[in-house]
């Protein structure tokens, strides 16, 4: 036994110095611990060649080892290294990204640590379920928990640990946006593990700092962290790590127009991803390639790349797995409480239980007896009987299901054909900010397609003669036109967006094969289009929206407003531009839309909404979030970047509606002059 002990020790020295990184070499030293495997030195070993393999992205074999390992504790009734085997395996797990089974072994390695007392473990096992929490976006619970396993390694003085802590605390005030916080924390954290050597440790904190400066978009520095990130990461052999430096690198990379490079390190990520199977990076990996060959223009590939992005995203976050994980969560905490009211009663149990026994009389229990077997023979021709029934009715709800099931796919596939040939119609990015230098939309559709949409153009056309006139000379020059339209269809859903095809169908059909220039004369046209094709019968389909026209070199914008008005922000103020009162399509006045135009200035911001935003309910009373309190909010916001405005309309939305259902299509476009 001492000769094998010695072997072991062996063991455990090779994998901390990585002499044991050839597999084979790794293989030859299991044949050794499994003939000491009445050990509990066996037990601890395996686990620690598990993490190894763990570690370096081999998840296979980090699995069956552990597996092992956990066996072996079970047989020998090793709470402590039992309790290592869960964790590991949770570790594993959520590497891969099936995070409610990963929860399930960090609850059940938690349980056996706080069994035995392990103080070091058990703050451990809450920095996991933490990690677990912030992957599922509940902020709030992951920062208690968090804060939880911090308080337990500063009572012990384990730096390693509450560097860790820190670290994780860090990434969930940048997930909250508090980058000021979130920057302290991480900080903290890297501070000690260069002052330990954990590379691999270090790379994460580089990579948290890398991410905070990114948000606040300062990509130089963001992308100095990331090189270190992915220096600290290559040196720790951390295969996860690196492929996750990868993609921050090439979405960093991205932001700054460098795509032939980005798309380099975003195949790097992806290729290493996929060697060690793990599907959260996958996922982002494709949602970076999308992304990249959207701005390139490479639609099809960019499709291709987010199909196969919301494919494996869906795999990973269900709902069914949510409530899994707090199913597991409400168990751990309803054992956890039980325990300890046994606990406090034991002696009164134990008291009333002998007295019971002796106050028992001999013909109580024959009786009992007998009634008993009396009502198991009733009940057992009653159950069988129902279980005869309810296998029919099973048999017949199972066949309804599935052609429910099928119709149900054919239906959504559907749906999303038909938003992709939406999608494809709508205003492209790259094509916006080549006539909108300084702009963002913010489209939030209520269900799959949606009624809302923006839609743009531009064409050449002569100067108009009064134009020409008033210039004091006869010029045939040609003149850029750039039209946006912000529009709101009738319906929402599968309907409206029928309404909104046919809606950009007949404004191109205005602009660039009819040639009408204003603004005023397209709505004109459109309405007679829809009257004629949809509305005979008296439908009242159409939509309302705006039209912009902006002339390339002046700082006049004209446009038509139909039950919609722009909103113009000047010198601090806020201005409700005018607007006819009526729908494009069949209403209750029929005049000719008025043709508008505004005088702009550098630094005046213009934006365009529909109705969905003002319409939400929400808030603590449930009520709508209305047109005063977006104008005030745009009002406070109209000075900082178009993508800080988008974020901002975006959370402030998502706080609002909360758990409600969303009401209606939201589209809003902010345009700074």
């Amino acid at each position: 036994m001492k000769r094998i002990k010695t072997i072991l020790i062996l063991i455990i020295s090779l994998i901390s110095i990585k002499i044991i990184a050839q597999k084979n070499v790794a293989d030859s030293l299991l044949l050794i611990l499994k003939s000491a495997q009445q050990d509990t030195s066996a037990v601890k070993t395996m686990n620690d060649l598990s993490w190894y393999y763990l570690r370096n992205g081999d998840y296979d074999n980090s699995l069956k080892h552990v597996i092992e390992a956990k066996e072996l504790a079970a047989k020998l009734n090793f709470k402590k290294g039992l309790a290592k085997s869960n964790s590991i395996i949770g570790n594993v797990y959520y590497y891969k990204g099936d995070y409610d089974k990963a929860l399930e072994y960090y609850l059940t390695s938690l349980k056996l640590r706080e069994e035995i007392g392990d103080k070091l473990g058990i703050s451990a096992s809450l920095n996991n379920i933490g990690n677990v929490y912030d992957t599922r976006e509940d902020y709030k619970r992951s920062l208690e928990i968090h804060l939880r396993s911090l308080k337990i390694k500063e009572e012990l003085g384990d730096e390693k640990g509450a560097a860790y802590s820190y670290s994780n605390i860090g990434i969930v005030y940048y997930r909250t946006l508090k980058f000021d916080k979130a920057l302290e924390y991480a900080i903290k954290g890297l501070e000690i593990q260069k002052k330990l050597g954990d590379n691999n440790a270090c790379g994460n904190s580089y990579g948290n700092i890398g991410n905070i400066y990114m948000s606040k978009k300062e990509y130089d520095k963001a992308l100095d962290y990331y090189y270190k990130a992915l220096d600290c990461r290559t040196k720790a052999s951390d295969k996860a790590g690196i492929s996750a430096s990868h993609i921050v690198i090439g979405i960093i990379l991205l932001k700054k127009h460098n795509l032939s490079e980005g798309k380099k390190e975003l195949l790097l990520a992806l290729n290493l991803a996929r060697e060690i199977a793990a599907k959260p990076l996958i996922a982002e990996s494709y949602h970076g390639l999308s992304v990249c060959d959207s701005m390139s223009g490479n639609f099809k590939e960019a499709y291709f790349y987010h199909i196969n992005y919301k494919h494996i995203q869906d795999s990973i976050y269900t709902s069914e797995g949510a409530e899994k994980a707090a199913k597991a969560e409400a168990l751990y905490e309803s054992e956890k409480k039980g325990k300890e009211i046994k606990l406090l009663n034991k002696d009164k149990e134990a008291q009333v239980a002998i007295s019971a026994a002796e106050t028992k009389k001999q013909n109580t229990i024959i009786i009992s007896v007998v009634c008993g077997l009396l009502l198991v023979l009733i009940f057992s021709i009653f159950i069988f009987n129902r279980f005869k029934v309810t296998q029919k009715q099973k048999h017949i709800i199972e066949a309804q299901k599935e052609i429910v099931e099928e119709k149900q796919k054919e239906i959504i596939d559907s749906i999303n054909y038909a938003k992709r040939i939406q999608y494809t119609l709508l205003a492209h990015d790259n094509f916006l900010k080549a006539n909108l230098s300084n702009h963002f939309v913010y489209f939030n559709p209520k269900d799959i397609v949606s009624g809302d949409f923006y839609w743009a153009t531009s064409i050449k056309t002569k100067l108009a003669e009064d134009s020409r006139q008033a210039a004091g000379k006869l010029s045939t020059e040609n003149r850029q036109l750039f039209y946006l339209a912000v529009c709101d269809s009738t319906g929402h859903g599968v309907p409206g967006a029928f309404m909104s095809l046919l809606n950009i169908g007949f404004l191109t059909e205005a602009i660039n094969e009819k040639g009408i220039v204003k603004p005023n004369e397209v709505f004109n046209f459109v309405r007679q289009r829809l009257i004629n094709s949809i509305s005979k019968e008296g439908q009242k389909d159409g939509f309302d929206g705006i039209l912009m026209c902006f002339e390339e070199g002046s700082n006049k914008i004209t446009y038509s407003a139909a039950n919609n008005a722009p909103i113009l922000i000047q010198n601090g103020n806020i201005v409700q531009l005018e607007s006819d009162r009526m729908p494009v399509g069949i209403g209750e006045r029929k005049e000719d839309f008025k043709l508008y135009s505004i005088d702009t200035n550098p630094n005046d911001t213009l934006y365009l909404y529909t109705d969905g935003y003002a319409d939400q309910f929400g808030g603590i009373k449930g009520k709508k979030f209305k047109y005063k309190t977006l104008n005030e909010l745009l009002l406070t916001i109209n000075n900082k970047t178009p993508e800080d405005q988008k974020t901002i309309l975006k959370s402030t939305f998502d706080s609002w509606k909360g758990n409600l259902e969303q009401v209606d299509d939201v589209l809003l476009v902010g345009i700074h002059i």
